[in-house]
């Protein structure tokens, strides 16, 4: 961002220097033209209006020149400045998945602590339920005994009646 303003500050001289440039080098076509017209008629002036027209012209090509050099700094400084709001849209790209992922990682492990603490009151309460299933066992052995009892009498029981 304060890259970019001093790109925007740097173009806006530019511009302005490149429009002054014009400005001057529009005056000084006119200048020149007036000069040309004078000419025909002032054959004695002659001599110091051509050392002037050829002064203009030096200084009118060395302004071109110039202005042809702001020109493509202009030019260079809007390719920076669209690079730098590139680079800007990419990193605010970044930042959101950077954040998008730092929230889905937290919402995960929040999942994961809700599933350890579950897990460690189901192992918590395994003791109780291994305690309660040898009960169950040892009470099924016992009817399993009672059940055989009871079996060898309705046997004994058939025996005698036959």
């Amino acid at each position: 961002s304060e890259n970019t303003a001093h790109l925007e500050t740097q173009a806006a001289t530019a511009i302005e220097q490149y429009t002054a440039a014009r400005a001057t080098i529009r005056a000084y076509e006119v200048r020149l033209d007036a000069l040309q017209q004078e000419l025909g008629g002032q054959q004695s002036a002659g001599a110091q209006t051509i050392t002037e027209i050829v002064t203009l012209k030096a200084r009118l090509a060395e302004l071109l020149e110039s202005a042809t050099r702001m020109k493509a700094t202009i030019h260079r400084l809007a390719a920076e400045r669209d690079q730098a709001a590139a680079e800007r849209d990419a990193v605010r790209q970044l930042s959101s998945s950077i954040s998008n992922s730092r929230d889905d990682l937290t919402h995960a492990i929040t999942r994961l602590q809700v599933d350890n603490e579950q897990m460690r009151a189901e192992l918590a309460e395994l003791p109780v339920l291994q305690t309660a299933v040898a009960a169950h066992v040892k009470r099924l052995a016992e009817l399993e005994g009672l059940l055989a009892m009871e079996r060898r009498k309705v046997i004994a029981l058939d025996m005698e009646r036959a």
